[in-house]
């Protein structure tokens, strides 16, 4: 068996564009990862297997912050998570409480899904509030 050097794994659109000419991302450098607009991304925790399962982006609107996400990461059916736990880029996690979201259910049909697509949205109350969790401004 021959082994191969694993030299493309941090390839991109950025780093080479003739070769991602569909793929249009680029990924995220630990230093980038720090920095404002990318350290306001946070990962959405699974309950259950404490793994990632969806993003949000902290937000400060008025004197509070929040994490906009899709209503279709916290929607179960006809449940709504009331709370979800949130990780930031620097590993703090935070648990977080309903503020708001569209009238989001789970889809059945093709049909369902796109009277769903204007109502995929969802808005979670951040506990601690200061300038210590980064966030985007509205």
């Amino acid at each position: 068996m021959i082994l191969i050097p694993f030299i493309a794994w941090a390839n991109d659109r950025c780093t080479n564009p003739s070769a991602y000419t569909i793929d249009k991302r680029c990924y995220v450098t630990a230093e980038e990862k720090a920095q404002k607009p990318y350290n306001t991304t946070v990962a959405l925790i699974d309950h259950v297997y404490n793994v990632p399962m969806c993003t949000g982006t902290i937000i400060k609107t008025q004197d509070m912050l929040v994490v906009y996400t899709a209503a279709h990461c916290i929607v179960f059916g006809e449940y709504k998570a009331e709370k979800i736990k949130i990780r930031l880029q620097d590993g703090r996690e935070f648990i977080t409480s309903h503020n708001n979201s569209g009238n989001y259910v789970t889809p059945k049909t093709d049909e369902d899904r796109e009277k769903n697509y204007p109502e995929d949205w969802a808005i979670y109350n951040i506990p601690i509030q200061g300038d210590s969790i980064p966030y985007t401004s509205l």
